[in-house]
């Protein structure tokens, strides 16, 4: 029933030869490093609070 749509895009149906194959270049091996910067703890200097009446405080710390 099919037999005449078995060509797959293959001109004149000849077979793959190996000379009609696409050479792709081998990919180089990147090598992925992650430093992680250690930096100090960061600290709390002041608070804000605002409230809904368009007033706010500020809490800062005693040092």
């Amino acid at each position: 029933l099919f037999a005449n749509n078995l060509s797959f895009n293959n001109k004149n149906n000849e077979p793959h030869k190996p000379e009609s194959r696409k050479e792709f270049p081998i990919k180089e091996i990147i090598k992925q490093e992650i430093k992680y910067i250690e930096k100090p703890a960061r600290r709390i200097t002041e608070i804000r609070i605002f409230f809904d009446d368009n007033t706010f405080e500020i809490f800062k710390s005693e040092k």
